[in-house]
């Protein structure tokens, strides 16, 4: 895909985005068999728009925002690009799965709002349970490490936190884990609430940093579009 931006048509206020595949052969089943249709989608739009004021509207490097999962084609997608002038926003969405994006300019640009960081607190709960004594283990000490993990977790900085992996279905949504002083924090508070038997049995579980499925905290970072 070329990332260099977006072809915009005042007379007719349709938006053109250019790209590697615009040439691309089209084949077409017909009675004698397949047919390959010749393409330019980029020169037919130039011609078509020839005596009509053109302006180019380039990406200004601001994060691409999603309503939805990346994955689905029917999720719409919003760009922030710029005549040199004034800023914009593009929007892309389909109505139909076999047609081809079409594009929107909106008034605006693209907000980052700031951090912000959930503490998946029914996992934790699960797992320190899974770590001890399945069934067992007292909620009262459940809660205490909940509530530990949740003060030391609130008290990093969201660019401390390390990304392990973005959430597919939730493109706002990450996985990150603690920086390690916040882990040896969390790891005298387990000390504290746990005799040294089970303490023991808990310290894999918060101190395994090569584990990707190691306790983590969920980083949302949401965009939207101020006009």
């Amino acid at each position: 895909m070329n990332d260099s931006g977006f072809v915009h048509c005042r007379d007719c206020d349709i938006i053109f985005r250019p790209s590697p595949y615009d040439r691309a052969c089209e084949y077409r089943h017909t009675p004698d068999g397949y047919v390959e249709i010749t393409r330019d989608d980029c020169m037919a739009f130039l011609v078509t728009h020839a005596r009509h004021a053109l302006h180019t509207l380039r990406l200004t490097g601001s994060p691409v925002a999603h309503e939805g999962p990346q994955w689905d084609p029917m999720v719409a997608t919003y760009w922030q690009v710029t005549d040199g002038l004034e800023t914009f926003v593009i929007r892309g969405s389909r109505t139909r799965l076999e047609e081809p994006l079409r594009y929107q300019l909106l008034p605006g640009r693209l907000v980052q709002d700031p951090v912000s960081v959930e503490i998946p607190e029914e996992e934790i709960r699960e797992r320190l349970d899974q770590a001890l004594y399945p069934g067992v283990v007292p909620e009262r000490r459940l809660g205490a490490f909940v509530a530990a993990f949740r003060e030391i977790a609130w008290d990093v900085e969201p660019d401390q936190l390390e990304t392990l992996y973005d959430i597919s279905s939730d493109q706002t949504l990450s996985i990150a884990r603690l920086p390690s002083w916040a882990l040896e924090r969390l790891m005298r508070q387990v000390r504290r609430i746990f005799d040294e038997g089970d303490a023991a049995r808990v310290e894999p579980l918060v101190m395994a940093l090569d584990e990707p499925d190691a306790l983590h905290v969920l980083v949302r970072r949401q965009l939207r579009i101020e006009a």
